[in-house]
């Protein structure tokens, strides 16, 4: 089964087994948890257990800066669609009066 967890340094297929056993579902769970906590499952040292919280963090962080650009995405490329429309009726509108005004001549 694949997790998120995964993604975090010092966390490979078996302590991301270990990590499960003891509570932690998702980096959240890694990224609020103390080193104390995260040392109590078997394979994490200080060192290690350090290594996969700041981990945890940077990747839950880097994700909540990405929250909402999808949004943002499709609101500008509609705006930029209604004002290429109107670039397109407005050069019709000319090609339209020239033509009137070739006419005429």
């Amino acid at each position: 089964m694949s997790s998120e967890l995964i993604k975090a340094n010092g966390v490979g297929p078996a302590s991301l087994t270990s990590l499960k056993e003891h509570g932690f579902r998702s980096l959240d769970d890694l990224a609020s948890a103390s080193v104390e906590e995260v040392m109590l499952v078997p394979g994490f040292a200080e060192s290690r257990a350090k290594q996969a919280i700041a981990s945890a963090k940077a990747l839950t962080a880097e994700s909540s800066t990405t929250k909402g650009k999808p949004e943002i995405k499709n609101v500008v490329e509609k705006k930029l669609a209604k004002a290429g429309e109107k670039i397109e009726d407005s050069a019709k509108a000319v090609e339209k009066k020239l033509a009137k005004a070739g006419k005429k001549a």
